[in-house]
């Protein structure tokens, strides 16, 4: 399930996981790996976050 900006929304998340796959409608799959935290300056997380890095 997607929010109102296309953003995958994991309900549910369970400490420990350490990655997700999802299949979109179009067949499309990805492996998305689940960080803790973004060793990053606060200043430039929004830079990560653009290329799909996520924390828990």
């Amino acid at each position: 399930m997607t929010d109102e900006f296309g953003r995958i929304v994991v309900q549910d998340h369970r400490v420990g996981t350490q990655g997700y796959s999802p299949r979109l409608s179009n067949g499309a799959q990805y492996d998305l790996n689940v960080k803790v935290v973004l060793n990053v300056d606060p200043a430039h997380a929004d830079q990560l976050t653009n290329r799909g890095e996520r924390s828990s």
